[in-house]
């Protein structure tokens, strides 16, 4: 009998215990449900940005605001702080220079950004974007930023590219080993997506075309790995651009009238 009672007990107590987790379970989605759905719209439009999508001056402004309203909670939102970063970043680039509050925006995205990385450290395209910022403001500027982004992330072709020109433009401020690295990425760029006219070709071109332009000759050693297909190729559709690449065992091709 007694073992009866105590089974009874032990079954009232078990009860008890999974309606107050169900309860606390409601009341835990209750809070967090609306927050997620808020945050979801912010962190699909970065993840839109990030694919190359074009928004509108006022609809980014509006969602940044609600994305910075969610991050005010006191623990780390990667996701929130991530999104609000990108959006910073476009509105950032979609401001002309000469703005009066160009500074000022520099230094919000510049925070965002530090933030997000205090959350998630291994975002190689922040680093990469903390290291533009710097040398927008710092003399000189520290090389450590892009060290990091070419580390968490060498093989992510979208970052690359950014990263690239980047490092392609500020080349002379480089140090010997992100010379290198920038070179060394440049040819990986061309060598895996080596599609005329297509696929990540073409932005490669233009790397090269413009800022990459000024050190082509410490960059043309390295093209000899290409296979020789590719380097004609290269050589063609630069001189159809206007822009004569000597490589060694490389025809130039004729010019036409």
């Amino acid at each position: 009998m007694i073992a009866k009672h105590l089974g009874d007990y032990a079954f009232f107590l078990a009860r008890i215990f999974f309606v107050v987790l169900g309860c606390g379970a409601v009341a835990w989605g209750a809070v967090e449900f609306p927050i997620f759905w808020q945050e979801s719209l912010p962190d699909r439009i970065a993840n839109r940005i990030l694919a190359g999508e074009q928004f509108k001056f006022e609809p980014l402004a509006k969602q940044l605001s609600v994305a910075e309203r969610i991050d005010k909670s006191a623990y780390c939102r990667p996701s929130v702080t991530r999104s609000a970063a990108i959006i910073r970043l476009r509105l950032l680039e979609q401001r002309s220079p000469e703005s009066s509050s160009a500074l000022s925006d520099a230094q919000d995205l510049q925070a965002s950004i530090k933030k997000s990385l205090a959350c998630a450290p291994s975002n190689p395209f922040f680093w990469t974007v903390l290291y533009w910022l710097s040398s927008q403001t710092s003399s000189p500027v520290p090389p450590d930023y892009l060290r990091l982004s070419y580390k968490l992330g060498p093989n992510e072709g979208w970052i690359a590219l950014r990263r690239n020109r980047l490092a392609f433009t500020l080349f002379e401020k480089l140090p010997k080993d992100l010379q290198k690295s920038a070179i060394a990425e440049f040819v990986r760029l061309l060598n895996n997506d080596f599609e005329p006219n297509g696929g990540l070709y073409a932005a490669v071109l233009d790397i090269l075309v413009g800022p990459a332009w000024q050190v082509r000759d410490q960059i043309t050693p390295y093209l000899m790995n290409l296979p020789r297909r590719n380097r004609e190729s290269l050589v063609r559709d630069l001189s159809a651009k206007g822009f004569d690449l000597a490589l060694p065992g490389v025809k130039q091709p004729e010019q036409t009238r």
